[in-house]
């Protein structure tokens, strides 16, 4: 089927239950793949490592993450099927703790003397430091041609995580949108049907 290190990449959908806006969509594919030929879809095998994030790669967001993607290929004219593929649809996530410092200076008192006049002034300087911490969230989604076996399509989608709870509904809403607009432009050449 699908080789190991195809499949085995980076990326997150725990943002598809809680990402804050903001998504950032990095896209590349193959020029070269006949996309127009691509009209069915199979999921791949995905072989856990002794490295995934718990808060990713489970039953509710791996199908989270399915259904928004079998919606958009759906709606876009492609059809899952069980066997003998156009394309290997496979995900990969990952989640990174952030973290930032900003520092801020107060200085007082700096200057020339009184009224015009020689010599410098003296005064305090104080500062604070701020440090803010987050999460982000990447989700990949690769296509692997199912008769190369070669990948012809990934789109990679980054966002700072939301704290807000959701509720389930609304965990597969923004994951629908999500995943929409990382598929937006796919496949390359046929237009957003």
């Amino acid at each position: 089927m699908i080789s190991q290190n195809v499949i085995s990449c980076l990326a997150t959908a725990a943002f598809l239950a809680g990402c804050g806006g903001g998504l950032k969509v990095d896209t590349d594919y193959d020029p070269q793949a006949d996309f127009a030929s691509m009209r069915t879809y199979q999921w791949a095998q995905r072989t856990p490592s002794g490295d995934d994030d718990p808060r990713v790669y489970n039953a509710i967001v791996m199908g989270r993450l399915k259904t928004a993607v079998n919606t958009v290929l759906q709606a876009k004219g492609f059809r899952e099927v069980s066997s003998s593929p156009d394309v290997y649809v496979a995900w990969h996530a990952a989640i990174e703790g952030k973290m930032s410092y900003e520092t801020i200076n107060n200085n007082y008192g700096y200057g020339w003397g009184r009224y015009g006049g020689g010599g410098w002034g003296m005064g305090t300087s104080t500062s604070r430091t701020t440090t803010r911490e987050w999460d982000e969230g990447m989700l990949l989604i690769d296509f692997i041609d199912a008769g190369s076996e070669e990948l012809v399509y990934r789109t990679v989608g980054q966002a700072k995580l939301s704290q807000s709870r959701r509720t389930p509904q609304e965990a597969q809403e923004r994951a629908n949108e999500v995943v929409a607009e990382m598929l937006a432009d796919f496949p390359p050449g046929r237009g957003t049907d």
